[in-house]
């Protein structure tokens, strides 16, 4: 046996132990699990996995509200956090539970991913030079986060007492980031929006929002329930809501791919594209009516999302015509309006693509500054969202190419 292979037959049988000791723990934390277990699935980090057959409407996984990491009244109060909002009090509880009792806690600490592990993949931990690659929408989806990180990290000012001085921004960042990318939002009992973390359903990878295995909350806690049959070595998957990739890149570091189909949750912003655009008028008109802001192409389908369609003839047409595309979803009788919106849109849709190919060349040329040595991960999920946008914007153009003297 060579050295790397001894170390490597180490590393794994180490990785076995964590997750053996941390299923142990979960059972003697009244945590039910049944035929499921965690495995390493290429492409896709640690998993959740059938290791029996299982049937549809299995239960798989309860966890009990006495196991569910979730913060209470008096301990908001004792530590001065009672006004924080739900993330930062999860986040506190969390902090404070482990520097309180950090044995206890262990074998499950010990699956959670690391600092460094987020300072690879989660955008809100990257330098504002990886943050200026982003697409548009993503970066704004960034900089929403960062304000709520700052309003999150304001309210520990009071608690630093209370908690030992234990925190530092960093080290309150890390349980930010554990409580964004693993809560639930526990309704029973409690006070209303309380968000809890359910151990062992952290092994869970995402699916499309609406495919994978049901989670339910009931009184006594949360269950994971089988969707269909499962056969040994299957994954187990559910959904964490219907987010297009720039969501799940911002709140979880990963992004789905879109072959062989895109999911149908993804979706192409055009706001930057079209918001500058629109009169102030133009602005407040579509706001009292619903329809400012989310446009988007659908990659699904392949289509313009009907308020981009809206937002376009708003800018292009009478109010007239625009009153009837809204209220029917069609031109007035003896109208078309398509052409001219299509060709207004087409060279906006060429200079995003443009724009998209000077950020990959700009990717490819920091990827060669060994100043940025060590950030492959962020490079390969910025490199993969805008492949992702140009291969969506080379579907679309073809459909929407004005038709010649129209």
């Amino acid at each position: 046996m060579s050295d790397l292979h001894a170390h490597t037959t180490a590393a794994h049988a180490s990785i076995d132990k964590i997750h053996d000791d941390f299923t142990k723990w979960a059972l003697k934390h009244d945590i039910q699990i049944n035929n499921v277990g965690p495995a390493n699935l290429p492409g896709r980090g640690i998993g959740l996995v059938a290791q029996q057959n299982i049937r549809s409407r299995q239960l798989l996984v309860c966890v009990p509200v006495s196991a569910m990491a979730k913060p209470t009244k008096n301990e908001m109060k004792k530590i001065g956090m009672e006004n924080a909002s739900p993330q930062a009090q999860l986040a506190a509880s969390l902090m404070w539970s482990m520097h309180a009792d950090p044995a206890q806690h262990e074998p499950w600490r010990a699956v959670w991913p690391t600092m460094d592990d987020f300072e690879q993949c989660m955008p809100i931990t990257w330098s504002a030079k990886l943050l200026g690659l982003l697409p548009d929408n993503t970066s704004h989806l960034v900089k929403r986060q960062q304000g709520d990180f700052e309003r999150d990290y304001k309210s520990t000012a009071h608690a630093n007492s209370a908690l030992g001085a234990i925190i530092t921004r960093r080290l309150f960042r890390y349980y930010w980031l554990i409580a964004n990318t693993r809560s639930f939002h526990w309704k029973a009992g409690g006070f209303k929006g309380t968000m809890v973390i359910c151990p062992y359903f952290d092994y869970m990878n995402h699916c499309t929002f609406g495919t994978g295995c049901h989670v339910n909350q009931t009184s006594t806690g949360y269950e994971l329930v089988a969707d269909r049959d499962y056969v040994p070595g299957e994954e187990i998957c559910a959904s964490y809501g219907p987010h297009s990739n720039d969501k799940l890149l911002i709140h979880y570091g990963f992004v789905l791919p879109l072959s062989p189909a895109p999911t149908r949750d993804d979706e192409v912003r055009l706001d930057h594209l079209i918001l500058p655009r629109l009169t102030t008028d133009q602005r407040s008109t579509l706001e009292e009516r619903g329809f400012l802001g989310g446009y988007a192409i659908i990659p699904a389908a392949n289509e313009i999302c009907f308020k981009t369609q809206v937002a376009l003839r708003i800018l292009l047409f009478p109010k007239d015509v625009w009153e009837h595309f809204i209220s029917y979803g069609e031109d007035p009788a003896g109208t078309n309006t398509s052409t001219k919106a299509d060709a207004f849109l087409l060279p906006l849709l060429v200079g995003y693509e443009e724009s998209a190919q000077e950020k990959l060349r700009e990717l490819t040329r920091l990827e060669r500054d060994p100043t940025y040595a060590g950030h492959g991960t962020a490079f390969g999920l910025i490199r993969v969202r805008w492949e992702q946008i140009i291969s969506v914007l080379d579907a679309i153009r073809p459909t929407i190419i004005p038709t010649p003297g129209g």
